[in-house]
């Protein structure tokens, strides 16, 4: 599953030493929020937006941030709750984690100021990009 998306978008872009992911930020949660997920509040971090939104027992952070190298692209970071040996024990993740992965992407998608969008399998990775998670 592809848990990072960079994407343009009809946004403000920010200054530089801002993260200015807000507005993203906060569209975002509004569109979980009416996808019946529960997210916390964006929280600033400098370098990005960032929240917290549960699905089913395991608890996601999301991060919204703006690429200041490319200058013109947004991403968007869910990556999985559990680590490895979690998934080594048995444990999964996959109904859960994809929920919510496919409501970013329905949130993305529904956004006319949203465009170019492409999936890739975690953050910072740029190959083997997709339009789809």
């Amino acid at each position: 599953m592809r848990t990072a998306v960079r994407f343009e978008a009809d946004f403000p872009k920010p200054k530089s030493g801002e993260s200015g992911a807000g507005e993203v930020a906060s569209m975002l949660i509004a569109g979980l929020r009416g996808n019946g997920f529960s997210p916390s509040p964006a929280q600033d971090e400098e370098y990005a937006h960032s929240f917290v939104c549960p699905s089913g027992k395991y608890s996601y952070s999301v991060m919204v941030a703006f690429d200041f190298v490319d200058n013109a692209t947004w991403e968007v970071s869910c990556p999985p709750a559990l680590g490895r040996f979690a998934k080594l024990r048995g444990q999964s993740e996959e109904k859960e984690h994809s929920a919510l992965v496919s409501a970013i992407a329905s949130v993305l998608s529904a956004d006319p100021r949203i465009r170019n969008v492409r999936w890739y399998k975690s953050y910072g990775d740029k190959s083997d990009q997709s339009p789809q998670p």
